[in-house]
């Protein structure tokens, strides 16, 4: 490394992946044993353009193939170079991060998406609809038949039944259903 610029070491501690002995192993053998850190935030704070930023493995930037692109995208975008030590001593200069930004921007609108559906499914259940039925108070009571019958009776206009049992023409046909389906009394008007 040149002048100013530092080799940092990144350790994570992860269930699968590399141990933490195999990963300080690892960074020994590009000499990044001496600069290592644990904390994400840490790193990203001590790390300036043209620094390096060594980890045993991909899978130490991120669980998902989007949050390692997104690793990668950010750190390209501070001008840091990553090495990666294992399978084969990859290199990522900044640079070579232009051709990835396409995936990178689809894995950010992903992971977007990702926290919107998460935010959604976090809310309580909206009542769709409007206010509760004003039946559901009286239902299964004596008062509920009786205007269920006077709805049903084709006798008595609808406005009728709606004035005397203090619910609309509306709320009586999505309670009840269409008049006509019950095959109430007709009036001899009508027929």
């Amino acid at each position: 490394m040149q002048g100013d610029t530092m080799r940092l070491g990144y350790i994570r501690v992860m269930r699968s992946g590399p141990s933490e002995a195999t990963q300080r192993k690892a960074l020994q053998t590009v000499d990044a044993h001496r600069t290592v850190e644990r904390d994400w935030s840490v790193i990203l704070a001590r790390l300036k353009p043209g620094d390096e930023l060594v980890v045993a493995s991909p899978a130490c930037l991120g669980t998902k193939t989007h949050e390692i692109l997104l690793a990668f995208d950010a750190l390209a975008r501070m001008d840091v170079n990553v090495r990666v030590v294992d399978p084969a001593m990859l290199l990522v200069l900044p640079e070579a991060m232009a051709p990835v930004r396409r995936f990178i921007d689809l894995a950010r609108r992903e992971t977007q998406v990702a926290a919107a559906g998460a935010a959604r499914a976090a809310r309580p259940p909206q009542i769709m609809g409007g206010r509760p039925s004003r039946f559901a108070r009286i239902r299964g009571e004596a008062i509920y038949a009786g205007i269920e019958a006077a709805w049903r009776d084709m006798t008595k206009p609808a406005a009728a039944v709606a004035d005397s049992s203090g619910f609309s023409v509306a709320s009586l046909y999505r309670e009840f259903g269409p008049r006509s389906q019950h095959g109430g009394v007709k009036s001899e008007a009508s027929v």
